[in-house]
């Protein structure tokens, strides 16, 4: 069985199995032959075709790929290929869609791999199916045709694309009978058009490659006429770029002479429809690589490289570029990661082109969109793919060392092409320039739309040259600020005296303010005056009845604020139950009126927080009537229907008095106090933003910047809450190269997130952040380098269970802190460390060494002794430290025979009596080990697992303190003070 697979593979392939591979589908297709040869081996036409019949609808599709694999390798026995075709014609219908199936899996998955002999074969088939007039044989045809848009040398597709030509040739009737075949039509005018441009002139006349393919291209053009449309702006760029031969140039006169002829009413509407058939314009190989840049790298110079090397080496490689453009083009990402990573794959195409003609057409490629930009029909991310390739050409990291160009192109490239289309404005199409900067603009203004404040830094960077921010000045108007005019000097008459007034006389004009030109700029853009009137005429019934019955009686009847808020309060639930009687329009009209009503909130001048305010006390500061709209909106009484018509009503409010939003940040700061429901007020703020057509950061900065303005206390008490809330956000869906991205900009100082009055506020809240959330932070903590002091006074709040994560990277911070300077300290240790260590030494010690560790230097009046109650005060302490470790040696020193007997001479003094009852653990431990060394031969520790509790001494020493502290519990105060107070010395014969 395998000799059988090997040769069919090498008979298919001329793979060398020694060294390669067969790929999972060229398994499947040859596995699949065997199959059918299984079938159908030794037995008559007639008997095969019954029991092809016969076969069940599972493995219809593994019969195909027989049948296919016996015809395209049947180059060198004619008979094997006709009974290839008496089998399909006999199975009739039942195989029809396997057969097309079987064909399509050929073209996608082995062509690239296939002999040139077996394509042939191949194109054969196609050639036989036409003639017997398979149904939907047109498919298999229109991915025959993309396949020369993908990987193989130019002679092969040089033949390949003749033998096409010939076949569309050929069967002219039949293709011209077709009832619809638009992918075909797209894809041969498509293909065919550049191959014409990049196939060489013809040198003699027997070369007829060109004239084939010319005479294909205006046949399916004037035959499929009306499937021309399907192309949009990308026919005109096939005709640009053919104008030059005879045939095109008489198809341009023809088209401007008569539109009507590709169902359009000139070349501007044809210029205003967008190409329908991106999805045919690439080979499958060349598409399925380019989606997977798009979904799944984030960094796709590499595969740059690799795409570059495997397709775009060849004569047609500037024309395959052009396409992979204008596939990008029209691909509609579906995050920002794609979205990037288009960018990258344009600037990539562009950048590395050859300079001159090629990348001039790549130019036009990626503009046309631009020039006949229609909003009813143009999608914005088409928009963006050009804008996006200029913003990362101007922009881009000069320091990332994976970027296969040189990063000095990025701004030359940014500025042609930039210029290139101030130039096309004009030139490209000059009966059309009014109608191609209406384009330009409106293009313009989705990506103005969509980017908001950061478009300026973009259209006006330091990077642009002057000339071509003044052709981009004639186009964009609205978008760039016009020219300074220069400051006209005042001439001075010669000879005439200058007079020049003294210093001391000189008065400097005054100084405005940034805060002064804020507020003026804030009063000339201030937001419409609400007509009270005009709104009570658009409310309709009772809702209307109801807004007047408060109106009248707001400032005359109701004159406490609880009053006002408990009747604003009932409309608001009027409106809530009757919310399916109302439109949105009508909410809309309501809420603005009894935001009218209620009264302004901000005042010229004075600060809504008022002095003194705490989180903690009465929430006086929010008795005013209007913030019931804003209570509401935070916290309906009736979610599921509530909710909407709130944001509706807030949206209209917004439009006509933006504060209402900043209000309602600070009204969450101040009565919210759970986690859980700031996360819902938050979320119902981003429907707000929604509501209003808006981003939510856009909508965020205007409102803070609209707080600065007008009350900066409260901006000032609204900022840390906001910036907390935007930490939790970033830190929990930030990624790793974003994070990487973030720290680099921190530890190069560009970014500096943290203050020392805010960090606590965010190191609490981020405790109940999820564990991956918490991670992000701290590195963001440690990039900025936060000293230990900032955390210390929450540590005590942090509990080993709850906060491991916190506890953790402050162990890491106090681990990482420097030794303060100061002065070295002494190297003298405290007398029970010094014995300690003593202890630890293998040889032993004698009685002198510890009589010369715990006596004192000699002083002027003699040698000193130390007094018996602080020798045993240092033992206890010794105990006490050594007993509880995993070595032996404390007690091995502790049961030596001249420490025995030192302690029991000090047992049978008289003198040292008194301090029996104090020093009673001391003695219990030394009369333990006395026992143990006199019953057993065994060391104390022998069976000690590393824990003082499993030590059946230290449970006798335990038991021993108990009855001794008992016992000294008994004795009276007086008797404590005296035995303190006593100083007892022991002469030269008790040292013994």
């Amino acid at each position: 069985m395998a000799d059988h697979f090997t040769g069919r593979l090498i008979k298919l392939t001329n793979m060398n199995t020694k060294m390669e591979l067969p790929s999972d589908q060229l398994r499947n297709f040859i596995n699949n032959s065997l199959f059918f040869e299984s079938k159908v081996g030794g037995l008559s036409d007639k008997e095969a075709i019954d029991v092809l019949i016969a076969v069940e609808d599972e493995a219809k599709l593994r019969i195909a790929n027989g049948l296919i694999y016996r015809g395209i390798t049947s180059f060198d026995n004619p008979e094997q290929f006709k009974k290839t075709f008496i089998y399909i014609n006999g199975v009739g219908l039942g195989y029809c869609n396997a057969v097309l199936t079987a064909l399509n899996v050929v073209l996608f998955d082995l062509w690239p791999h296939i002999v040139e002999a077996c394509k042939d074969q191949y194109l054969l088939m196609l050639k036989e199916t036409v003639r017997m007039n398979v149904n939907k044989i047109e498919n298999v045809m229109m991915n025959a045709v993309r396949v020369l848009n993908g990987t193989g040398e130019w002679n092969s597709k040089v033949r390949m694309a003749s033998q096409l030509a010939t076949l569309f040739m050929e069967n002219e009737q039949w293709l011209l009978g077709l009832k619809a075949c638009p992918g075909l039509t797209t894809s041969v005018i498509l293909v065919f058009s550049h191959l014409i441009v990049d196939a060489p002139v013809p040198m003699t006349q027997q070369d007829t490659f060109r004239s084939a393919l010319i005479n294909c291209v205006i046949l399916f053009i004037k035959g499929r006429r009306h499937e021309v449309i399907i192309l949009g702006r990308d026919f005109l760029l096939v005709l640009i770029r053919l104008s030059r031969i005879p045939q095109f140039e008489a198809i341009w006169k023809k088209f401007a002479e008569d539109p009507k002829m590709f169902n359009v009413t000139g070349i501007e509407d044809m210029l205003l429809r967008s190409c329908l058939a991106s999805n045919t314009r690439l080979s499958a190989e060349v598409q399925m690589k380019i989606d997977f840049m798009l979904n799944s790298c984030r960094n796709v110079a590499p595969h740059w490289n690799w795409l570059t090397y495997s397709h775009l080496r060849g004569p047609d490689g500037g024309s395959l570029r052009a396409e992979i453009v204008r596939y990008l083009i029209a691909y509609v990402p579906e995050n920002q990661m794609q979205a990037d990573t288009r960018v990258q794959l344009l600037y990539f195409i562009i950048s590395t082109a050859q300079p001159g003609a090629e990348q001039q057409w790549l130019k036009c490629c990626l503009w046309i969109d631009w020039l006949g930009f229609d909003p009813g029909t143009c999608d914005f991310k088409m928009m963006d793919a050009a804008f996006g390739t200029v913003k990362y050409a101007l922009l881009m990291n000069t320091s990332s060392g994976q970027v296969l160009v040189n990063s000095s192109i990025g701004p030359q490239l940014a500025n042609s092409l930039l210029e290139y289309v101030c130039k096309a404005a004009t030139l490209f199409l000059p009966s059309a320039s009014e109608s191609i900067l209406r384009s330009l603009n409106l293009a313009m203004r989705a990506i103005a739309d969509q980017y908001g404040q950061n478009l300026q830094p973009i259209l006006e960077h330091h990077r642009i040259d002057r000339k071509v921010h003044e052709g981009m000045r004639e186009i964009w108007r609205d978008f760039l600020r016009g020219k300074e005019p220069p400051t006209s000097q005042p001439q001075t008459v010669p000879g005439a005296p200058v007079l020049t007034p003294p210093a001391a006389n000189h008065i400097k004009p005054a100084k405005i303010s940034e805060k002064s030109r804020s507020r003026s700029k804030n009063a000339e853009e201030a937001p419409p005056i609400i007509d009270l009137n005009a709104l009570m005429k658009r409310l309709k019934g009772e809702t209307r009845a109801k807004i007047e019955a408060l109106r009248a009686k707001y400032k005359k009847e109701l004159t406490d604020d609880a009053d006002r808020s408990e009747a604003i309060e009932d409309i608001i639930q009027f409106i809530f139950t009757n919310d399916d009687k109302l439109e949105d329009n009508e909410i809309e009209n309501a809420g603005l009126c009894l935001w009218a009503i209620a009264g302004k909130i901000t005042k010229e001048g004075e600060s809504v927080l008022p002095d003194g305010y705490n989180e903690k006390g009465p929430l006086e500061c929010f008795s005013h009537p209007a913030y019931t709209i804003v209570r509401n909106l935070c916290t309906p009484t009736t979610p599921e229907t509530a909710s909407d018509n709130m944001i509706t009503m807030a949206a209209g409010i917004r439009e006509k008095d933006p504060t209402i939003s900043y209000l309602f940040l600070f009204h969450i700061k101040g009565t919210v106090t759970n986690a859980a429901g700031v996360r819902e007020c938050l979320e119902c703020y981003s429907e707000v933003a929604r509501a209003c057509e808006k981003d939510v950061s856009e909508m965020l900065v205007s409102d803070l910047q609209n707080c600065a303005i007008n009350d900066v206390r409260l901006f000032s008490y609204i900022l840390p809450f906001v910036f907390q809330k935007m930490i939790e956000v970033l830190c929990a869906n930030v990624d790793a190269t974003q994070l990487k991205n973030f720290i680099g900009d921190i530890i190069r100082e560009n970014i500096r997130l943290f203050r020392r009055e805010q960090f606590n506020n965010i190191l609490a809240a981020s405790l109940e952040w999820s564990t991956v959330s918490q991670w992000v932070f701290w590195h963001l903590v440690h990039a900025e380098g936060i000293p230990i002091e900032w955390v210390v006074s929450i540590i005590p709040k942090l509990s080993n269970e709850q906060h491991q994560e916190a506890l953790t990277n402050v162990l890491l911070m106090l681990k990482r802190m420097d030794r303060e300077c100061s002065h070295r300290r002494s190297r003298k240790l405290p007398t029970s460390r010094r014995v300690d260590r003593r202890s630890d030494e293998k040889k032993q010690l004698s009685e002198n060494s510890i009589i010369g560790i715990i006596s004192k230097a000699p002083g002027k009046k003699g040698v000193q002794k130390l007094c018996l109650q602080q020798v045993l005060e240092h033992l206890t302490l010794f105990t006490e430290l050594c007993l509880t470790r995993d070595k032996k040696v404390s007690e091995m020193f502790l049961s030596k025979h001249h420490m025995q007997e030192a302690i029991a001479s000090v047992k049978s003094n008289e003198k040292a009596t008194v301090l029996r009852s104090k020093y009673g653990q001391l003695y219990a431990v030394m009369d333990i080990l006395s026992e143990q060394e006199q019953t057993s031969s065994r060391t104390l520790r022998g069976n000690r697992t590393g824990t003082a509790t499993s030590s059946p001494t230290n449970d006798k020493i335990m038991k021993r303190k108990n009855a001794d502290e008992e016992e000294t519990n008994g004795n009276s105060q007086k008797k404590r003070k005296r035995t303190n107070r006593e100083i007892i010395q022991l002469d030269s014969s008790d040292s013994d």
